[in-house]
């Protein structure tokens, strides 16, 4: 009978093969972090019960009852493309540059004129 053996996702010098046995094995043990009762684990950081956290500028989360409960912020559609928009570091959304603003007036022989008006 032809076993096929599992693929291991252990570094090589934890790789051996017991006596009698057919496949290779990892040796040794995982570490599994295990967050005190009530508190929440996010990536490996562990966060105490009622504890306000931000993962990234535009997330924040509460841990309630060993829950994260994350509300993240939605950022509204710009008027500018997309390469245009600038993100400053610290701020979750990005934003349009400023406009220069044309100026309203013109003048002609010595007279200022309103934009748009005829003369």
């Amino acid at each position: 009978m032809k076993q096929a053996c599992p693929v291991l996702h252990c570094p090589s010098r934890h790789i051996h093969k017991e006596p009698g046995e057919c496949c290779n094995k990892c040796q040794g043990s995982r570490h599994l972090i295990e967050p005190p009762k009530g508190a929440c684990l996010m990536g490996m950081i562990v966060h105490s019960a009622g504890k306000t956290f931000r993962p990234d500028y535009c997330t924040h989360c509460t841990c309630v009852n060993a829950t994260s409960v994350c509300h993240r912020k939605a950022c509204p559609v710009l008027n500018c493309l997309p390469e245009r928009q600038v993100t400053t570091p610290g701020e979750c959304c990005p934003q349009c540059p400023p406009t220069l603003e044309l100026d309203q007036t013109c003048v002609y022989g010595g007279h200022t004129y309103k934009a748009s008006t005829i003369f």
